[in-house]
């Protein structure tokens, strides 16, 4: 997400499918990749010594496996249904703001640490069995089944990129040792029927000078032509690890080949096409033949404007039905300070988006794959939220008037962006940041309990009834229910 420091079709396949996602979870451990198949996906894994106790033991019959990859489908990520979703953020890669309490436990609370470099140095000899612990707590089969119960259908996973290749010096990232957790993240996901979006949201050298990219300050990725030889590493060995492996049940939807690259003078629009073009080909040509889904290449749109897509996108390279744009919306004050004050007006610039979003999706896909319901920040000096926890954030937003914009503002968002391709909120749950979390947002009522209802959407305009590029309506159908009210 972008920074809070900085401005900055058969049923024997869905059988199929099902006992899969069994054998995932239940696999012994094998430190093996279960195909190896051009030569080039093959050298980029042996160069990142992907030796993995992680993968999943790949005890499906080889007859069963070419019965299922006789049907392998493109996914068409953003085309066939709405995509809704949430980012599992603040897991493998840290973000202070997200998880305070990773950043203030006893041996460094008294440190100001900016990103996840820091956070390494500062940490020491604890810094690797503390960041394992991390990611085989911070999610839970229990957040993948309610994420399920609340209707939604997706999980965009942001991944590091020393999950899949080596750091160089002076690098200080954990490397590989988020793929035991992130298997089962998969097998979770795959178990209770949520598609994944695997992002490569941090990449060498950052791409965009935010601490989500590793390194607060630092946006050297277009600098060295190494970091894009890795770049186009990681996302090879990201294809072949977890999308190749038939025991994934072609869980993996959609592959994101870099997360809000910041254009200005470290980056160009020319040189971020030239990446994306190469990137495409490289995710395209490492689907092995035996794989169950040819996952949707995905593309930051690196908040330019829709109308620069056809130039960022050209069909002749970016052939539409091979790709979906990501495109990212945040309404917070300290970021943009032309965003309308006013609820109403605010409400209003948020309707006028869709039939923007819905014009350029028509032409080639795009999702919103990350908002929030925050319109300010919470959190940046992550010492002011030592031991808060969301129940001490919400007496600050839930008045009565703000429960019932906040169920507005809402509607007003899904509304909008189901207009294209659907949207993924940032982010399932956080420490003490109630509007920026999916979990806490759905059980204080500011979002429905199952969002795939359309009857639980309260604001919906009566037919013919909209007006002044509104997509709510002003009163409720009935009442809604809040958890809390101050």
């Amino acid at each position: 997400m972008r920074s809070l420091r900085t401005a900055p079709a058969a049923v024997s396949l869905l059988v199929s499918l099902a006992l899969l996602a069994a054998a995932v979870l239940a696999a012994p451990l094998e430190p093996r990749l279960a195909h190896k198949h051009r030569s080039l996906a093959s050298a980029a894994v042996s160069a990142s010594n992907v030796s993995d106790a992680a993968m999943p033991a790949g005890n499906v019959s080889d007859a069963a496996l070419r019965a299922v990859s006789a049907k392998r489908i493109n996914a068409r990520f953003g085309r066939d249904k709405l995509v809704r979703g949430v980012n599992l953020g603040g897991w493998f890669l840290l973000e202070a703001w997200e998880t305070p309490h990773v950043f203030l436990t006893s041996d460094i609370e008294r440190q100001q640490l900016s990103d996840e470099w820091a956070w390494m140095g500062a940490k020491g000899a604890r810094a690797k069995p503390d960041l394992v612990a991390h990611y085989n707590s911070y999610y839970t089969e229990q957040d993948f089944a309610e994420m399920a119960q609340a209707g939604l259908n997706t999980v965009r996973i942001p991944l590091p990129f020393w999950t899949f290749v080596p750091t160089v010096s002076p690098e200080p990232y954990l490397v590989n040792r988020q793929r035991a957790a992130l298997r089962r993240a998969l097998g979770w996901s795959l178990k209770h029927g949520l598609d994944v979006v695997l992002d490569l949201h941090a990449l060498p050298g950052n791409i965009n000078g935010q601490d989500n990219g590793g390194r607060l300050g630092q946006q050297d990725w277009a600098k060295d032509p190494k970091n894009l030889d890795r770049s186009i590493a990681a996302l090879q060995n990201m294809v072949e690890l977890y999308v190749n492996n038939a025991s994934y049940g072609g869980v993996v939807k959609a592959i994101q080949v870099a997360n809000e690259p910041r254009i200005n003078a470290q980056l160009s629009l020319p040189f971020l096409g030239a990446y994306h073009k190469r990137a495409l080909a490289a995710v395209r040509n490492a689907v092995s033949p035996t794989a169950l889904v040819r996952p949707t290449t995905m593309f930051s749109d690196a908040f330019q404007d829709v109308t620069k897509y056809n130039y960022m996108f050209p069909q002749g390279d970016f052939p539409p039905q091979q790709l979906v744009v990501d495109k990212h919306f945040y309404f917070v004050k300290q970021w943009d300070r032309s965003l309308p004050d006013n609820d109403e007006e605010l409400l209003r610039h948020v309707c006028a988006i869709g039939p923007r979003l819905r014009k350029a999706h028509a032409v080639r896909p795009v999702v919103v794959g990350e908002f929030s319901l925050g319109r300010t920040t919470r959190c940046v000096d992550y010492h002011d939220c030592k031991g808060r926890t969301i129940a001490h954030d919400l007496p600050s937003l839930n008045s009565k008037s703000n429960n019932l914009f906040m169920r507005r503002f809402a509607e007003a968002q899904l509304a909008t962006y189901e207009q294209a391709g659907g949207w993924i909120m940032w982010t399932w749950k956080t420490d003490a940041a109630a509007a920026w979390s999916y979990q806490a947002a759905r059980n204080q009522g500011w979002l429905p309990s199952d969002v795939s209802d359309p009857t639980q959407r309260l604001y919906t305009p009566a037919p013919g009834s909209a007006t002044d590029q509104r997509c709510v309506s002003e009163q409720p159908s009935r009442a809604p229910r809040f958890a809390m009210q101050s």
